[in-house]
């Protein structure tokens, strides 16, 4: 049952039935709750293009806290990756994880554009590979790869990869619509184990 029956919505989560009361207030709404409420609407629309790698980057985490992993990743970036006041919220895009975890992170990761119209466009990814990423399980590792393009959110606001290259591999190519030349993207790079069940804290690596 989904839906609104008088004062009480119904819904489901994480596969129950669930209820809660609908309490209108005719008080107008304080600066705090208005903030509150535009810091929400920012949060949501920035993951609502890249749901399926949040269920990835945050489903380790949102299992241990019974969770669901949209959830877990609206209420961290809510709190530690918002910039400016309200009514003047945004994303900070530095700031933000799109994975969180305790699996080890990548050792000096880089990312270069690659490629012209002509060819085709990528973003180059590489990092240092230890002597311990050549190890099992370590080595199986495969990176999450992402390409967040803020100004294009209602049309290609998004291309990412959960199971890109080996950890082991040290590079790995995200390939590009050529219509995003000149486009700005924010990047970013996190690790995630070959059964799923462990990630790294995403790293940001900048604006191209």
């Amino acid at each position: 049952m989904s839906g609104r029956v008088g004062n009480k919505v119904y819904y489901m989560s994480r596969g129950k039935q669930c209820a809660r009361m609908e309490v209108r207030s005719a008080k107008p709404r304080s600066e705090k709750q208005l903030a509150n409420q535009q810091a929400m609407k920012v949060v949501i629309a920035f993951l609502r293009p890249i749901i399926s790698f949040i269920q990835v980057g945050f489903g380790p985490e949102a299992k241990e806290k019974n969770v669901a992993p949209h959830n877990a990743a609206v209420g961290y970036n809510k709190k530690h990756a918002l910039r400016n006041d309200f009514p003047e919220i945004g994303i900070d895009y530095e700031k933000v994880l799109l994975s969180k975890g305790d699996l080890n992170g990548l050792a000096n990761p880089g990312v270069s554009l690659v490629g012209n119209l002509e060819d085709g466009l990528g973003l180059y990814f590489d990092w240092d590979v230890l002597p311990e990423d050549r190890e099992w399980p370590r080595c199986n590792d495969q990176v999450m790869l992402m390409a967040y393009f803020p100004e294009e959110v209602y049309d290609h606001p998004v291309v990412h990869t959960v199971a890109g290259a080996r950890r082991q591999s040290g590079q790995d190519v995200l390939e590009l619509p050529t219509s995003m030349m000149g486009k700005a993207v924010e990047v970013y790079i996190a690790v995630v184990s070959e059964d799923r069940t462990s990630v790294s804290d995403s790293q940001y690596l900048g604006r191209l």
